[in-house]
């Protein structure tokens, strides 16, 4: 006889941060795509590296010419072809992209009076923002909201924290989050 399967994710979002509690933001943005528009994203997004003679983009190298950027300090040109160049190509493979970005004096602030940080960092509460705003396109768009995979970059200040109240915050989603260790290529 047929054997029922669950029905396959088509929709995956990638998660990644940037911050952490000590600097003046902590930033979320999650972008969707499919399994094989991402294939032909990373595709892409390695050739576009290469061609530009640089191993990986981290942005902290890059504002401030480190790394493979550090003979770029005199070439804006150059600079802003190669941001062209990625921005192009997330524009190209990417469906739908949610972030939120908490300002720390904010948090720090309201946080004095309600202890709001006992209860959720500011990586939470701008992971479970970007999360629900891709659950928001998803069901927009026809996607079922626990057929997307919402996978985020492990490692991220307060991830503990994120993990133990997703379920609580956004029950709606009904997937739990994964974490996936970040490979340069």
């Amino acid at each position: 006889g047929l054997t029922r399967r669950a029905p396959m994710a088509t929709i995956s979002g990638y998660f990644d941060a940037s911050g952490s509690p000590s600097t003046e933001v902590v930033a979320v943005a999650g972008l969707v795509s499919t399994p094989e528009r991402w294939i032909e994203f990373e595709k892409h997004w390695d050739e576009c590296l290469k061609s530009f003679g640089v191993s990986a983009l981290h942005m902290k190298d890059f504002a401030h010419f480190r790394g493979d950027f550090s003979s770029w300090s005199d070439d804006e040109p150059r600079r802003r072809r190669f941001l062209s160049a990625l921005l192009w190509i997330i524009e190209s493979h990417v469906d739908y992209t949610a972030a939120c970005g908490i300002e720390m004096s904010v948090f720090d602030e309201v946080n004095g009076a309600y202890a709001l940080g006992e209860f959720m960092r500011p990586y939470t509460m701008a992971s479970v923002s970007s999360a629900w705003g891709i659950k928001d396109w998803a069901e927009q768009s026809g996607h079922r909201s626990e057929d997307i995979i919402y996978a985020f970059e492990k490692g991220d200040n307060d991830q503990k924290n994120l993990k133990h109240f997703w379920e609580i915050i956004i029950p709606q989603i009904r997937v739990d989050p994964i974490f996936l260790k970040k490979v340069d290529s």
